[in-house]
Order: structure tokens, then sequence, then C-alpha cells
């Protein structure tokens, strides 16, 4: 299997297109806000995993487009924490790759790249203009 496309930004923003402008390609489309809130329908085992999922996951990682996934993990992860035993292999390992996905393991940390914020220069703010 080949390696996951790099995210346009993180291209952009390490200076990828300068050096090769025709890999440029169209926008990626961005989730429009943060996660929001559980189901009402889950039950207490099924709100402790998805605030397990939430609490765990890398820090920018999980958006209102990864709500249905987050659904999803949180309740497999509430039904494998119930009874492991009867937890059959297709379900454990959906289970692994979206805890993968979402950057819960060592391998799927190592495929995130997520791009850090510009520091900000402390004098920008300074509007002084000094005699020369």
């Amino acid at each position: 299997m080949g390696r996951k496309r790099k995210p346009t930004s993180v291209i952009e923003l390490s200076g990828g297109f300068k050096k090769n402008p025709s890999r440029q390609r169209g926008a990626e489309p961005e989730s429009p806000g943060p996660l929001g809130s559980p189901p009402e329908n889950f039950t207490p085992a099924e709100v402790e995993s998805w605030q397990m999922l939430l609490e765990r996951a890398p820090v920018g990682v999980l958006r209102a487009a990864d709500w249905p996934s987050v659904v999803l993990g949180a309740k497999l992860f509430s039904e494998f924490m119930a009874d492991s035993a009867a937890f059959n292999a297709a379900k454990l390992t959906r289970l692994h790759r979206i805890l993968a996905d979402f950057g819960m393991t060592p391998t799927g940390r190592g495929s995130l790249e997520i791009p850090k914020p510009k520091e900000e220069n402390p004098f920008a703010r300074l509007d002084i203009d000094y005699p020369i």
C-alpha cells in the first residue's frame, strides 16, 4: 500500500509548491468547526468512550467532519470495554483502524501531519518610529 497523500496545506507551508509549482492540486475541503457533542441516544458507557476519544486524540485532529467516525469509534470502544471476549476480529480490526486514523496508535501518530501555527513576532505590535 502506498503512502498517504500529504495535505495540501502542509505542502504549501513547507514550500513544496514553490519548488514544484506544477504539483499544485485543487483545494482540499476544510472541516466547518469543532467536533461537537455525542448523540443524545448514547448510553453512559458510550458517552464515557466518546470523552476518552476526545481527551486522548492529538490536538487539532478531530473536527466536525469526523463526527460520524467518532460516533462509530465510541460505540465500538464501549462494546469492546464491556465484553472484550465477545468482540469479534472484524470489529477489532475496524476499531484499530479508527484509532489509527485519529492518531491514537504509534504508527497513526507518525502519519499525522498537523501544521504548527506560525509564531507571532512579539515586536510586530510595536508601532514605534525611531529617528535615524
